[in-house]
């Protein structure tokens, strides 16, 4: 599927070729539902070429948004939740669901709202159970493995994805939406009864007592533990703390670890970068804002307002990941990444996700950040 990118002063499209036929009644549903989540796009037909224009002004792709974060449990459940409500939605007006785009890059997240977006796109060639096992994979790749929360609900949706008897419940169930609504109160009750046997345990959960036996065997235990750490460690300091109004001949130990032996001045750290020499490129700052300069390093290196960013512009002007600059040998190019004022270089606004080489002096504007490359 040829893909392009369109921009101007105010709206950004994405413009894919068009290769399935629509019926009139499709075409007439299309241009009459208002379905939230989804984008419709509008046909045009020049010199014999049928092309498809999705409105994306506000919005980013999946793959550049996980970039640099890691795909949580909110953002996944967002993405699937999402596609769940679509796909039930177009079953409503009869649309096709495998006509849904679930390619990364084809799948958009508003800048405000943190809204996922889904393409349209009729005579989509990719269907919804392989379609979906694809994205679930790629998403795995993303995850952030210390949630385990994202975790057990990618591989739950990945184990449904790969079965050929693949239907839109099975979705809803491991989101916990029910396909049948009445289902809700039924749920809920079984929950809620589930919660009040968990109190009532814990009640009947005993609490341990400081006269209770138990409490002296847990004494005597550290005091057996604290002998054995004598033996083996020679650094660590006993000190009798005898407590007053006591007779059991009891001892209470306070632990203290000596102070670590001091060897010599310590090494200040040493940066890789500062020994392999001084960076190629630098984006001098000419603004009048208080950004400071940004210096270019490794092959990718992305620059917005966001803290995950490799260069952090704080700026409200400037969207949370704005441009990358990438390097290909000796050469510089830079890209926009759909933000939401646009990156000019020279003058000209750049496409999302169209690569421009840098040259030296050339100015850079990030929305109404003004920098130079040297």
């Amino acid at each position: 599927m040829k893909t392009e990118y369109i921009r101007n002063l105010s709206v950004s499209h994405m413009v894919v070729e068009q290769l399935g036929e629509q019926e009139e009644w499709e075409k007439e549903m299309i241009a009459h539902s208002r379905i939230e989540g989804v984008l419709f796009a509008q046909n045009t037909e020049e010199n014999g070429e049928r092309k498809l224009w999705y409105n994306i002004t506000g919005k980013q792709g999946l793959d550049v948004v996980l970039e640099k974060e890691e795909l949580g449990f909110e953002l996944l459940c967002s993405v699937f939740r999402g596609l769940y409500e679509v796909m039930r939605a177009l079953e409503e007006y009869l649309l096709r669901t495998d006509d849904v785009m679930l390619r990364p890059e084809c799948i958009f997240v508003e800048h405000i709202t943190g809204k996922i977006c889904f393409c349209y796109y009729p005579g989509n060639g990719d269907k919804m159970p392989q379609a979906l096992k694809s994205l679930t994979e790629y998403l795995m790749k993303k995850l952030n493995h210390g949630d385990q929360k994202a975790v057990n609900l990618a591989y739950g949706l990945y184990e449904k994805a790969v079965k050929e008897s693949f239907c839109l419940s099975d979705l809803g169930e491991l989101i916990r939406i029910p396909y049948d609504r009445e289902e809700i109160p039924e749920r809920e009750e079984v929950r809620e009864t589930e919660e009040l046997r968990a109190e009532r345990s814990q009640e009947k959960q005993p609490i341990l007592d400081m006269r209770d036996n138990r409490w002296k065997r847990v004494r005597n235990f550290l005091s057996k533990l604290y002998t054995s750490m004598i033996k083996k460690d020679p650094y660590v300091k006993k000190k009798r703390c005898l407590c007053s109004g006591r007779d059991d001949g009891m001892e209470t130990f306070i632990f203290e670890p000596d102070e670590e032996e001091k060897t010599g001045t310590p090494r200040p750290t040493v940066l890789l970068s500062d020994v392999a020499g001084q960076p190629d490129g630098v984006l001098c700052y000419e603004g009048r804002g208080t950004c400071s300069d940004l210096t270019v390093t490794g092959n990718t290196y992305t620059i917005g307002s966001g803290m995950s960013c490799d260069g952090h512009v704080p700026s409200a002007t400037v969207s949370r990941i704005h441009a990358r600059i990438s390097r290909i040998d000796d050469i510089y190019f830079i890209e926009d990444l759909n933000s939401a004022n646009g990156t000019y270089v020279g003058g000209e606004l750049l496409n999302y996700k169209v690569k421009m080489s840098l040259r030296k002096n050339e100015i850079i504007v990030f929305a109404d950040e003004k920098f130079r490359f040297i």
